[in-house]
């Protein structure tokens, strides 16, 4: 299929949704790659349960020689079912081994159709069909909020390419965080179920990163903007604190070598930023 026009890239990935007929549905980009068997080893997963939203696997990060240079979305544990409450709650506290874009996964196809949003509502009047930034982890939050469950395959299903022509290389450090907290914020306002706790260390996160990648610039002139509209929660200072400390021995770390990683140091964004 191909558009008469250029109809950006979030349209574009509901115009294939919408085109499919399948029961299950795996969106591969053109410059990634997918392991032989993930397939098989998805739909046998996601055949466990009818209360199972999607399959996940752990992602190789290569470059355009097909090289595996790092590993990603890599959780402890065996292979299994996992519970769809601590992916929100992880997720809202940062936590990266949890994935942000969809190329790792594959979902039911009605999943997809209804939570593959084009329109995120946000007070910036951000494009977010063009952006093309949030709309991927909100489909994985969006799905939680339906699903008991996930399934995690910790072998490396699929594999993506970094390189400069990216979205998520291309874009500016503090646009791709101040716009997957977007996403966020806009879930949270469409879940009252969501525990306080989370809320709150999510808050304190977005507080202090608007701040470190001058989120202003992009028309959020207070932590509170990232929302679609005006909550009741206040900010929790201890979260503000807990989170500096941990920032800081994180920079720490990193600077002296002791983080074991070799990706570059990056913000933030809920997930790793190649796609």
């Amino acid at each position: 299929y191909k558009n008469e026009k250029n109809i950006g890239p979030v349209k574009n990935w509901c115009r294939c949704v919408q085109e499919a007929s399948g029961e299950y549905g795996k969106i591969l980009w053109s410059d990634d790659l997918m392991a032989p068997d993930f397939i098989e080893k998805s739909i046998f997963a996601i055949n466990q349960s009818d209360n199972i939203g999607f399959v996940f696997s752990a992602v190789g990060i290569i470059n355009d020689s097909d090289e595996q240079i790092d590993l990603l979305y890599h959780q402890n544990g065996s292979s299994g079912v996992r519970d769809t409450k601590n992916f929100i709650k992880n997720t809202l506290k940062g936590d990266s081994s949890l994935p942000v874009s969809p190329g790792c996964a594959l979902f039911r196809m009605k999943s997809l159709r209804e939570s593959l949003l084009v329109d995120i509502p946000n007070q910036v009047n951000a494009n977010t069909g063009l952006i093309a930034i949030g709309n991927d982890l909100l489909l994985f939050l969006l799905t939680c909020s339906k699903f008991d469950s996930y399934y995690y395959l910790p072998e490396v299903g699929n594999f993506f390419r970094v390189h400069e022509g990216s979205i998520t290389v291309s874009s500016e450090r503090g646009k791709l965080s101040a716009y997957y907290s977007m996403s966020i914020a806009y879930f949270i306002s469409c879940n009252p179920n969501i525990d306080s706790e989370s809320i709150g260390h999510f808050n304190a996160r977005i507080f202090v990163q608007r701040v470190l990648y001058g989120y202003k610039r992009y028309g959020f002139d207070t932590w509170m903007s990232m929302y679609p509209r005006p909550i009741g929660q206040k900010l929790n200072l201890l979260y503000v604190a807990e989170f500096l400390i941990k920032r800081i021995v994180r920079m720490i770390k990193n600077k002296f070598g002791y983080s074991g990683s070799i990706r570059p140091l990056i913000p933030e964004t809920f997930g790793h930023p190649f796609r």
